[in-house]
């Protein structure tokens, strides 16, 4: 029973020296990146290159859709594809995933073939997470050989103590180097988003569909006339029940006053 209190209390100590092993590290390294006032944030001498993972948007206007889908897919190397692709007559949606060393490259190609707008491409950097996760990873490898070491040593009860932490290490390691082989793909191949249109749809439409959209819009221009017209005609209704009376009323004591002044000027002999 007191072997296994110590065993356990080993465990316990070695787990809280690697966790504080990569604390340090990480706060060794976000330390240095603080007191670095230049737009590059300096890494420590453990860091490896920068872990940026880059990004862009385009929406291309063209002549044809499908030859253009063609076209992109010809400028992706083997080991480069389409994350999606959805196809219509008149529109297109692509997520092309290239090698981030060829990621000008072939914006470069699109701009130069096709009508680009709206164009745009970010940059995330991930380097603290990924040393932050490369810390934890060496910090149960760590851990994982020393209960091992324990291992040869230790009673039957022990061992099970000890076999099922080397069981939760291994579950750790195995999401911790998961989420490493993440960022490695994300940063070693950027994301293109591009959105595709037809420089003129309206002139591709079939000559019926134009005639049917013509009817249909000049029928729809002559119902909004009239409902217009309609709603005028209402709008004036109560100025014409007031006006429309006593302009008539003036009119006819306009009649009567002149006719009477003529019976003056002009009496009957």
């Amino acid at each position: 029973m007191k072997q296994n209190k110590l065993v356990l209390f080993l465990l316990f100590i070695i787990s809280v020296l690697m966790l504080s092993a990569c604390s340090a590290n990480d706060e060794v390294f976000l330390s240095e990146s603080n007191n670095n006032n230049d737009d590059v944030v300096q890494l420590d001498v453990t860091t490896p290159d920068r872990k940026i993972i880059y990004s862009a948007e385009a929406t291309l206007y063209v002549n044809d859709i499908e030859q253009t889908v063609d076209e992109i897919r010809l400028l992706l190397e083997a080991d480069e594809w389409f994350d999606s692709e959805n196809v219509s007559e008149y529109s297109g949606y692509l997520t092309v995933r290239v090698k981030t060393e060829n990621l000008d490259d072939v914006i470069a190609a699109i701009k130069s073939t096709y009508d680009v707008t709206n164009y745009s491409k970010s940059a995330t950097d991930i380097s603290l997470e990924y040393q932050s996760t490369e810390h934890k990873i060496e910090s149960y490898q760590a851990e994982r050989a020393q209960l091992v070491i324990l291992y040869a040593g230790a009673s039957l009860s022990d061992m099970i103590t000890i076999n099922s932490r080397i069981a939760e290490i291994d579950l750790e390691l195995g999401e911790l180097e998961g989420t490493l082989s993440s960022f490695d793909s994300l940063v070693d191949y950027s994301k293109i988003t591009l959105s595709i249109r037809l420089d003129n749809v309206v002139s591709r439409l079939p000559f019926g569909t134009r005639i049917v959209d013509g009817f249909v819009n000049g029928f729809n221009g002559l119902i909004s006339f009239f409902d217009g017209l309609i709603i005028i005609i209402v709008t004036l209704i109560p100025f014409a029940v007031v006006f429309i009376p006593g302009g008539y009323g003036i009119y006819r004591w306009y009649k009567h006053y002149t006719n009477k002044k003529k019976s003056k000027n002009h009496p009957i002999e």
